[in-house]
């Protein structure tokens, strides 16, 4: 019979086919949940470290706040607050030392006075600040006097100090037009009563990105700041960058616009204007990612995605410090693949795997196929040789698989019968004699059915009796003999006796020995003990019923499985 393609193809390669698309299949959808599942736990992991970087910039910024907080509550405390000359306030230079040496990101300590005097000290420890105020190569500290003259007018005087405190030059006094009082520190701390810290903002005379610290000296009008700069937080942000392109920078969100506070490259959190500094925006640093991300209406949200020139992005959005005095936003962008570049990874080698599992299994695969499609190539010859009615006597061999194992049992048991048939209708069609006939009937009945004993009941019409035809029993070879009937009643056809039952209803019965009529004469003269006894009707051409046969088993076993169903059905046939 063709396919129905009209292709047809050996067993053992679809075995071998079948099994190397289960394993193919197996290993893409198994790589695929590897990468969907690492893929969560990047994503997830990605989300706390986040959180963490949030939370390791907040507590080195409220640790650096409570610090300075201290250092202007302590110099509040002082008689700085009340000095009116140079030479006072220079008294406290190595108060103002000690404290910038504690606090390396302390990068200024300085006094407003209500009269509008102003003193301040700054630390510079690097090139670029020293370059930044002329000072000589080995200062440590800056310091800007502003004070009232006879004129009224306000000027400002610089001087440098090396680490020891010597004064290594001095500046020539300037008009200043600064005034303290009209500073955000100042005027903000001005009954307060507490510490105040300004929003982010460009320093006067510094030029850099910082945020002040402050508290008014209680009873005197005197105003003690801090200056910190946000370059520690710009070094803070670039050590954890995620990965090679992602993007991490702190914004202020102010007049509908985002100010750069912190970001990796601190060099760009100011720009010049015209030669003059000026805070930096978003769209200042250059970068197109954070120009488009800007817009995003999601920008805000804790965690978002969106697509850049072709690339999926992942981004995330947390509130920064307190939002009394500023909106500070830490955003965090990421380029999806190379945050899931370990899942792809993983996946990549499962696919590997996969590949080298099918390389090794292939021979495993197809000498299995083989093995199992063997047998059944060799029943499909057995089959085609009991189809030409070649009968012989090789069993088939044992396969493996209980299904082509049972095939080929079943195959052997179906030529034998067939076999058999055949021989007794080739006897049964030569024999005139009806006592040799029904004593072979009964010998090939047994012998097939595996029984341990047989005997038949044939009518009798002229004496309307139920008679004994032929018993017989096997030896302790197997060998059948035949067993003396003599001892077997006869019954009348108008009786209820059992097995004139069994003929009148034309059925097969299966009786257990207790309840079986002969059963005591049957152990007397068979020498079998009974545990069960089939008995079926005999009937002639015509369908009518002209006897019984009855089989005898010793063991129960012998009725039990498809074998010996085989060799009922072939009983009733």
């Amino acid at each position: 019979m063709d396919g129905k393609n009209g292709q047809q193809y050996r067993f053992r390669i679809v075995i071998s086919v079948l099994f190397t698309v289960l394993i193919v299949v197996f290993g893409v959808l198994f790589g695929q949940l590897i990468f969907w599942r690492t893929s969560d736990m990047l994503l997830e992991e990605s989300k706390r470290y986040f959180a963490q970087v949030h939370d390791e910039l907040a507590l080195d910024f409220s640790g650096t706040r409570k610090t300075v907080a201290q250092t202007v509550a302590i110099l509040g405390k002082t008689d700085i607050t009340t000095a009116t000359s140079l030479e006072e306030r220079l008294k406290f230079l190595p108060i103002f030392q000690a404290s910038l040496s504690a606090e390396s990101n302390l990068a200024t300590l300085q006094v407003g006075y209500d009269n509008g005097d102003y003193f301040i000290v700054r630390a510079v420890g690097g090139e670029l600040l020293r370059n930044h105020f002329n000072a000589p190569a080995k200062t440590s500290l800056v310091v800007d006097n502003i004070s009232r003259k006879a004129d009224n007018k306000n000027y400002l005087q610089r001087f440098y100090f090396n680490p020891s405190l010597q004064e290594l030059g001095r500046g020539i006094p300037e008009i200043a037009e600064y005034d303290p009082r009209t500073r955000p520190w100042y005027t903000a701390a001005i009954g307060a009563g507490r510490d105040i810290r300004t929003a982010p903002y460009l320093f006067h005379f510094m030029g850099q990105m910082g945020i002040t610290i402050s508290r008014e000296a209680e009873g005197t009008g005197s105003v003690v700041a801090g200056d910190v700069t946000l370059y520690h937080l710009s070094k803070t942000l670039a050590k954890y960058r995620q990965t090679a392109n992602s993007e991490l920078i702190l914004l202020e969100k102010k007049d509908q616009d985002y100010w750069v506070t912190a970001y990796g490259d601190p060099e760009k959190l100011v720009i010049r204007e015209k030669g003059a500094p000026q805070r930096s925006r978003a769209r200042d640093l250059g970068n197109p990612l954070l120009n488009y991300a800007a817009d995003i209406p999601t920008v805000l949200e804790p965690f978002y995605n969106f697509s850049f020139k072709g690339r999926k992005w992942l981004g995330s959005t947390l509130q920064f410090g307190s939002t009394e005095v500023d909106e500070l936003y830490l955003v965090l962008l990421s380029p999806e693949k190379e945050l899931l570049s370990e899942a792809r990874r993983l996946r990549s080698q499962t696919i590997l795997y996969t590949a080298l599992m099918i390389f090794l299994t292939i021979p495993i695969t197809w000498l299995l196929a083989r093995k199992i499609s063997s047998p059944m190539q060799l029943l499909a010859k057995e089959t085609k040789r009991i189809s030409r009615f070649e009968f012989g006597t090789a069993a088939m061999p044992a396969s493996f698989i209980k299904e082509v194992d049972e095939l080929g049992l079943a195959m052997t048991m179906m030529e034998g019968t067939i076999g058999q048939f055949l021989s007794l209708i080739s006897s049964l069609a030569g024999e005139q004699d009806f006592d040799k006939l029904l004593h072979r009937i009964t010998e090939e009945t047994m012998a097939i059915s595996g029984a341990d004993g047989a005997f038949t009941y044939v009518v009798d019409d002229t004496e309307a009796q139920l008679i004994p035809g032929t018993a017989m029993t096997r030896d302790k070879g197997r060998q059948s003999k035949t067993v003396d009937i003599e001892q077997l009643p006869t019954y009348d056809l108008s009786g209820d006796a059992q097995l004139v039952g069994l003929l009148n209803r034309g059925e097969r019965a299966v009786t257990k020995a207790e309840s079986f009529a002969l059963r005591d004469i049957v152990t007397e003269q068979f020498g079998v003990h009974p545990q069960t006894i089939i008995s079926i009707t005999l009937e002639n051409r015509h369908g009518e019923s002209i006897g019984v046969l009855s089989l005898v088993y010793g063991a129960a076993k012998d009725l039990e499985g498809e074998h010996q169903a085989g060799r009922l059905a072939y009983i009733e046939a």
